[in-house]
C-alpha cells in the first residue's frame, strides 16, 4: 500500500533531499512540493494526501488560514528548530518533528508509523473485521478492538454479548470476556442471524449455547439472562430452527 505525500518547504537544498528520499521509499507516492502552504490545499484535498512533510515556520504566522480550508485528517511531519520537542499546530495531526538533517532511515521510520496509524484508524471505524480468509458475511472469527489492542474472537466461542453504556462485553466459553467500543446493533449485523438472536436491548445470545428457556429468562448453563417481551417471539422462532 502506497500513501500519497507532499512537501511544503522553502529551503531548496532540504527540499531536494527530501524529494529524493520520498521518491525512493517504496511505500510513498510523492505527488508534489510547495513553498506556500495555501497553494498546497487543493492538492491535499483533491488527491487524498495522507502524509505532509512541512517546514513549521511556513505555518506558524497564520495557521488558521491553512487549517480552515483543509479537508480530511492528513498526518504532518514538521521540520523544526534544533532541540525542539514535538511541535504541534492546533487542528493538525502531527506524528513527528524533525530537527537537522534527514535520512532514508528517518523516512522509513516515519512511513512505517503512518501506515500503522492508518491501520489503527481503519480498525477504529469498523471495530470488527473477518479473519481466516472468510467473507464478511460469514466469518469464522472476528477481530474486535478495545483501547490500543485488538483481539481475535472465534464466533463459535461466543456465548452471549452484553451491551453496557456505549461498549460491549463479549462473553466466551473458556476465556475471560472481551470488551469493545461499539454498539450492539453494529455487531449484530455482522453475525449470523440464524445463530445469534437479540433477547433484550442489552443482550445478544448464541442460540446454540442456550440450555433452557423460562418465561422471562434464558439459561446458559449456570447463567440466566433476561428476555424482553418484544424480543421473545423472535427467540422462539429461531429456537425452532435448531430443534
Amino acid at each position: 500500500m502506497k500513501i500519497n505525500c507532499i512537501i511544503i518547504e522553502n529551503n531548496t537544498k532540504y527540499l531536494n533531499i527530501l524529494k529524493r528520499l520520498c521518491y525512493e521509499n517504496e511505500d510513498l507516492n510523492w505527488i508534489g512540493s510547495f513553498a506556500d502552504p495555501l497553494e498546497a490545499i487543493d492538492t491535499i484535498n483533491t488527491l487524498k494526501t495522507v502524509l505532509i512533510f512541512c517546514n513549521i515556520g511556513l505555518l506558524e504566522a497564520e495557521p488558521i488560514k491553512f487549517t480552515q480550508h483543509l479537508k480530511g485528517h492528513p498526518m504532518f511531519v514538521f521540520r523544526t528548530k534544533a532541540n525542539a520537542s514535538l511541535t504541534r499546530i492546533k487542528g493538525l495531526k502531527t506524528i513527528e518533528s524533525i530537527q537537522g538533517s534527514i535520512t532514508a532511515q528517518t523516512i522509513k521510520s516515519i512511513t512505517k508509523r503512518a501506515l500503522k496509524i492508518l491501520d489503527f484508524s481503519a480498525l477504529m471505524e469498523t471495530n470488527i473485521f473477518p479473519t481466516d480468509g472468510t467473507s464478511i458475511t460469514s466469518p469464522k472469527a472476528i477481530m474486535v478492538k478495545y483501547g490500543h489492542e485488538a483481539y481475535q474472537v472465534s464466533i463459535d466461542d461466543i456465548t452471549y454479548i452484553q451491551g453496557m453504556q456505549g461498549a460491549l462485553r463479549i462473553h466466551l466459553t473458556n476465556t475471560p470476556p472481551v470488551r469493545t467500543l461499539m454498539k450492539i446493533t453494529a455487531l449484530e449485523e455482522k453475525l449470523d442471524a440464524a445463530k445469534f438472536v437479540r433477547i433484550h436491548p442489552s443482550f445478544l445470545v448464541n442460540i446454540t449455547r442456550i440450555t433452557a428457556i423460562q418465561k422471562k429468562k434464558v439459561k446458559l448453563n449456570d447463567i440466566y439472562l433476561p428476555v424482553s417481551d418484544s424480543f421473545k417471539p423472535t427467540l422462539l422462532d429461531r429456537i425452532g430452527q435448531f430443534e
